[in-house]
């Protein structure tokens, strides 16, 4: 993977020992955080203490948390005098506060956020793993990850299987779904933005089913997460088959289904409690299984925070809510 090539470079900040550019058409978003590749061009040669080249320009993939204000550093890679690039190198880096110039950037790629708002909420998920640890989380634990656009109108899924992984993409309100596996591997920058870019791809295929109706309209090839697929020659699904695996597929995901809409329905009740809604409140908890989920998941859902309803209500001063969910 080329880490410079078929870069958008847009010019952010003029700073006493260089330029800071940024590469928009890295930029995504995943709730709070914001991740981008930022290129330093400085003024005087630095040293590549590896191998002691002189080096011009500095890339770094970093993530920006537009809420709390803070950033940290995910990789990075030297351009050398001669315009060759070096390896990229995985960092563990810790999050801090983004002052001076990282205070720029981070006031930037919330400038953009805003901007991209709209078009987020009401857009597939083509982005699952923020970085290596993101990843490095799952391996170590999770059996299934799903995440939800803003809006709850689209869920992500990775499922741990024996000597593979599932991922699936689904449409809710269409009940439309594309899926592809792919192979375990190593927790490495270049290994996560390639599972990224098959997500982005089948993304894409899933927006040519809703916008035509038609399976046989996917693309088959190339497998969208490349040598990191699993099984690439399994044949497409005719439109019967298709038809049955999808049947099959909803009816496995029954449990999962309890869980996810338990933690949809969650969600809308921690902003009902911050608002102080009572009625709204006991009409998400009064829905049925079916549709609203498990009831426990939904009485503890937290926000980004760690705040659970309860929290909200006692912290907005919504005493009648307090009393209902005390109950």
């Amino acid at each position: 993977m080329n880490i410079i090539k078929n870069k958008h470079w847009i010019k952010i900040n003029d700073w006493e020992g260089g330029i800071t550019y940024v590469d928009k058409s890295s930029i995504s978003q995943k709730g709070s955080i914001v991740s981008a590749i930022l290129k330093y061009s400085t003024n005087t040669p630095g040293i590549d203490i590896r191998s002691q080249r002189k080096t011009k320009e500095i890339i770094k993939g970093e993530q920006f948390n537009i809420k709390n204000g803070t950033h940290c550093d995910n990789y990075m890679s030297f351009v050398y005098m001669d315009d060759s690039v070096s390896d990229i190198i995985d960092l563990d880096d810790e999050w801090r506060p983004a002052t001076d110039g990282f205070l720029t950037t981070l006031n930037y790629l919330k400038a953009w956020a805003q901007e991209n708002h709209v078009q987020q909420k009401s857009d597939l998920i083509d982005r699952f793993f923020i970085n290596t640890k993101d990843y490095d989380a799952f391996l170590s634990g999770l059996s299934v990850r799903k995440i939800a656009n803003d809006d709850a109108t689209c869920i992500a899924s990775l499922t741990k299987d024996e000597g593979y992984m599932c991922y699936a993409l689904t449409h809710l309100p269409s009940e439309k779904y594309i899926s592809e596996n792919a192979k375990y591997f190593d927790p490495t920058y270049k290994n996560v933005e390639q599972f990224n870019e098959g997500c982005k791809i089948l993304a894409d295929r899933l927006r040519i089913y809703l916008e035509t109706d038609d399976y046989s309209r996917i693309p088959d090839t190339p497998p969208a997460f490349g040598d990191l697929t699993f099984d690439i020659n399994a044949p497409d699904p005719d439109e019967e088959a298709k038809s049955a695996m999808m049947d099959s597929y909803y009816d496995s995901m029954g449990e999962a289904n309890k869980i996810k809409f338990g933690e949809i329905t969650g969600q809308k009740i921690l902003q009902a409690a911050k608002r102080g809604d009572l009625e709204a409140i006991k009409r998400l908890m009064a829905l049925p299984v079916e549709e609203g989920g498990l009831l426990l998941l939904r009485f503890l859902a937290k926000d980004e925070n760690g705040n659970t309803a309860l929290d909200l209500a006692t912290i907005n001063g919504h005493k009648d809510i307090v009393e209902y969910l005390k109950r």
